[in-house]
């Protein structure tokens, strides 16, 4: 069995993480960010962390590369700017905080939104086929002693067809280990934590969200006034752009009569082509034989995109059958009971008129 898990955060452990908070400006492609000169992996000893507790301690981070060898940059994350065809050098720094060696698998892969709509990557036995494609690195493995540092050089080369818009991946430091599953049984794990990496390749941007696949379910109450409505809907990024977005809900009548708002969480950032299945729960919803729910959303561009573009806002509606139906079991019961009281009426004077008791002719004597 095989488990994955994937942090592109340095661990909590690591005082010099909250450097890596710190924002700075973008590489880019006629003038990149100075950086080390390639050159085989080097290694700088740190200072030991008091906060260590006893035992064996794992604990690492790859950060994009500062300008000083064997340091972590503020960078929060590697991004470019290139045209097509274009080549980059930078570095990163690999970081192993713990108190033993670690032996590392470095490599790069693409980024995808999972279910949830966040950041997400292929696991390492996949092959990337975009941005995690483009990067080479020096070597696949490298060891480092504990409380050190190792920095590696990097090279992006963006193939000359690549399509103009946003590309993500990521470049990872895996460590393999052994653990005990849930049943007892031996399983592997593969821990790995690294940096992001954006590359926006010239050429025509279309920033574009839409919203599909809206669904809406009524639950009605025995109060028509009181029912519910669940709506899934999903948002999808047909742009080239990483966009998130703020969004708007409105609950509507028939002839358009408002019902209810709502403003739910924002949608997460989409990568180019992913999409995210969001849902929303309306309360005290009246049974109006139909129901509209109006989706509004209002895109948000990158918070560190070097070109933010702004995109059009975008509205859908479904719609949904709100049926009375305590409504109409109560008109089926009073319409049941006056036809059953009308039928027995009907009968009672039809058994009244034929009863020998109604007749009023003369009577008739048998003469033997």
């Amino acid at each position: 069995m095989r488990t994955t898990r994937s942090r592109l955060l340095p661990s909590a452990t690591a005082l010099a993480v909250a450097l890596l908070a710190l924002v700075a400006s973008p590489a880019g492609a006629q003038n990149p960010r100075p950086t080390p000169k390639p050159s085989p992996p080097t290694t700088k000893a740190l200072q030991s962390d008091p906060d260590l507790e006893p035992g064996v301690v794992n604990s690492w981070a790859l950060t994009p590369a500062g300008d000083k060898p064997g340091e972590p940059g503020t960078r929060p994350n590697l991004s470019y700017e290139l045209s097509p065809g274009a080549e980059v050098k930078d570095a990163v720094t690999l970081l192993n905080y713990g108190n033993v060696q670690l032996t590392f698998r470095i490599y790069a892969t693409d980024a995808f939104n999972n279910v949830d709509g966040n950041f997400d990557l292929l696991t390492g036995d996949k092959t990337p086929v975009d941005a995690g494609s483009w990067v080479t690195l020096p070597q696949a493995n490298i060891t480092v002693p504990a409380q050190a540092t190792a920095t590696l050089p990097i090279t992006i080369a963006v193939p000359p067809d690549a399509g103009p818009g946003d590309h993500a991946a990521a470049i990872l430091a895996s460590s393999q280990a052994e653990g005990t599953g849930a049943d007892g049984k031996i399983i592997n794990l593969d821990r790995r934590t690294g940096s992001r990496l954006y590359v926006r390749v010239a050429g025509p941007v279309s920033p574009a969200l839409d919203v599909e696949k809206i669904k809406g379910t009524y639950h009605p109450a025995l109060n028509p006034l009181g029912g519910s409505l669940d709506v899934s809907y999903t948002v999808r990024n047909r742009g080239n752009v990483r966009l998130a977005a703020k969004q708007r809900l409105a609950l509507q009548a028939p002839f358009g009569i408002g019902l209810d708002k709502a403003t739910p969480v924002d949608v997460p950032e989409l990568l180019p082509g992913n999409s995210v299945t969001l849902q929303a729960t309306f309360s005290g919803v009246p049974a109006t034989v139909l129901l509209a729910t109006k989706i509004t959303l209002t895109p948000l561009a990158a918070k560190d995109a070097a070109s933010p573009e702004a995109a059009a806002e975008r509205t859908r509606t479904g719609r949904t059958l709100a049926i009375p139906w305590s409504v109409l079991v109560l008109l089926l019961v009073v319409g049941l009971l006056t036809y059953a009281r009308k039928a027995y009426r009907r009968h009672r004077d039809e058994d009244a008129a034929t009863s020998p008791s109604s007749s009023t002719g003369p009577d008739v004597a048998l003469v033997p």
